[in-house]
């Protein structure tokens, strides 16, 4: 089981099933309870998500006092750091990464690039590149999902785009086509297999440190 439900500890005081959920887990009779520790890994520092109303975003102005998800900036070292942390916390579990990517806006068919240049490519070699790092300083991550796939519906809206491909949901046979690309244009599906393929074959070359 993944540490992530232990979340579910403060919601479950108003939630009656999840209450049944977490009791049953931490009144196992097993002597350990969690088999994995998840982590997703994004930008976790709190107060650097705050920002003046009207400040510059990709395609325009954010009328909000928050960071948009496109906006979030990239952290390889932070990213090698906190699974360190995070070991440190829980030594005796291994670490799954199951949520880790790269946001992009489209509005209306058009996708505008981040502020700060960063493409998923250079981001996966990175990102990857930490969680190497990470294992060669002694932490225990068997497991990196890359987040997502294709693009999905993210927090109420199709603007914010993670995919390793594309979605057009204004073409094809079904108004929805799925891209040769991602929605920036980079083949970062084409990037992670060569990530993949690389470390298979011990070649390092394909990451680039944090």
């Amino acid at each position: 089981l993944s540490a992530r439900l232990s979340v579910y500890g403060r919601r479950a005081r108003r939630d009656p099933g999840r209450r049944r959920a977490r009791d049953a887990i931490f009144r196992s009779p097993h002597e350990s309870t969690l088999d994995v520790l998840g982590l997703d890994f994004y930008q976790p520092m709190v107060g650097r998500h705050a920002r003046v109303p009207g400040h510059r975003t990709a395609g325009g102005r954010n009328p909000e006092p928050s960071r948009a998800l496109w906006d979030d900036p990239p952290d390889p070292e932070g990213f090698r750091l906190w699974l360190g942390v995070q070991h440190a916390l829980l030594p005796h579990l291994p670490l799954w990464i199951v949520e880790n990517g790269l946001c992009n806006r489209v509005v209306h068919r058009r996708a505008y690039p981040r502020l700060d240049g960063w493409d998923r490519p250079r981001y996966l070699r990175e990102n990857v590149g930490a969680v190497v790092a990470a294992v060669d300083d002694g932490v225990p991550v068997t497991g990196y999902w890359h987040w997502s796939l294709v693009d999905n519906y993210e927090w109420g809206s199709y603007e914010p785009r993670f995919g390793l491909y594309g979605v057009d949901r204004h073409r094809g046979r079904y108004g929805v086509e799925w891209l040769e690309t991602d929605a920036m244009g980079a083949d970062a599906a084409g990037a992670y297999r060569a990530v993949i393929a690389g470390l298979r074959s011990g070649d390092r070359s394909v990451l680039d440190a944090p």
